[in-house]
C-alpha cells in the first residue's frame, strides 16, 4: 500500500466514522418543503461504508431528525470532480461535482450524475454553529430527480478532517 492510497484510506474512514455518529432517523416534515412525498433519506452505515469516496477531504449534510444525508469526498488543491452519495427512494445515487474538488465544496456544492439526479448545497450562514477545527454551519440543501421532483432541507454542512 502506497503512503497516498494510506492517507486516502484514513481521510475516507474518519469521514465515516463521523458520519457514523448522525442518527438514522424519518425525516420530520418541518425540515422539508417542495414534493410532498419525496424525502432524501439518510444514509445507512452500509452506504457509509461501500461508497468507497475518493478524496482526502470531505463534508456532510445533516438534516436535524433525520441524520446525514449526503457524504462528498474531494482531493485539496486539485480540478478533479468531488464525488458524493445520496439516497433517494431507497437508492443511493452516486454523484460528482460541476467542479473542482475539496476546496470547491467549503461553501456552496454542486452535484450531478447521468441519471439526471441534480443536488445542490448552499451554505446560508458565515457564522458556524459552535467551534472546534470543522465546524459545521447553517445550509440549505436542495434535490431534483430526473422527472423534475424536487426537495429542499434546511441543515448543516461540516467540512474537514
Amino acid at each position: 500500500m502506497t503512503q497516498s492510497s494510506l492517507k486516502i484510506g484514513v481521510a475516507a474512514a474518519c469521514l465515516v466514522a463521523v458520519a457514523a455518529c448522525a442518527p438514522d432517523r424519518t425525516p420530520s416534515d418541518e425540515a422539508y418543503d417542495g414534493a410532498d412525498t419525496l424525502r432524501i433519506e439518510a444514509l445507512t452505515d452500509a452506504d457509509r461504508s461501500s461508497a468507497n469516496l475518493r478524496g482526502e477531504l470531505g463534508c456532510s449534510f445533516t438534516i436535524e431528525g433525520t441524520g446525514t444525508v449526503l457524504l462528498a469526498m474531494g482531493f485539496v488543491g486539485d480540478d478533479t470532480p468531488a464525488e458524493a452519495i445520496v439516497r433517494v427512494a431507497g437508492q443511493v445515487q452516486r454523484l460528482s461535482s460541476d467542479d473542482g474538488g475539496y476546496d470547491d465544496l467549503l461553501d456552496d456544492a454542486e452535484f450531478e450524475n447521468a441519471a439526471g439526479y441534480e443536488v445542490e448545497v448552499e451554505r446560508t450562514s458565515d457564522e458556524p454553529v459552535g467551534g472546534g477545527e470543522s465546524p459545521p454551519y447553517p445550509a440549505r440543501i436542495s434535490l431534483e430527480t430526473p422527472d423534475g421532483d424536487e426537495a429542499n432541507a434546511d441543515g448543516l454542512w461540516t467540512c474537514g478532517p
